[in-house]
């Protein structure tokens, strides 16, 4: 993904860019439930990728707010 960045500091940034941030983080909430759900391994494995999706909505969260100061 390229990042949004502005060429100025007082400058907006394009569209697109935020666009692209959207998708990402789109992206980071798609995740489904396993058809088993009885099954325990399958339930740690989603509790897993829940935690690490979490991470990664952080991360974007804080590139976002970080974008938005400059």
């Amino acid at each position: 993904m390229r990042r949004a960045r502005a060429t100025r500091h007082n400058e907006p940034y394009e569209p697109e860019d935020v666009t692209e941030l959207i998708v990402e983080a789109r992206k980071a909430f798609a995740w489904h439930l396993p058809e088993d759900r009885r099954n325990l391994t399958d339930l740690k494995d989603l509790l897993d990728r829940v935690r690490a999706q979490n991470d990664a909505i952080i991360a974007l969260c804080g590139r976002v707010r970080d974008a938005a100061r400059k």
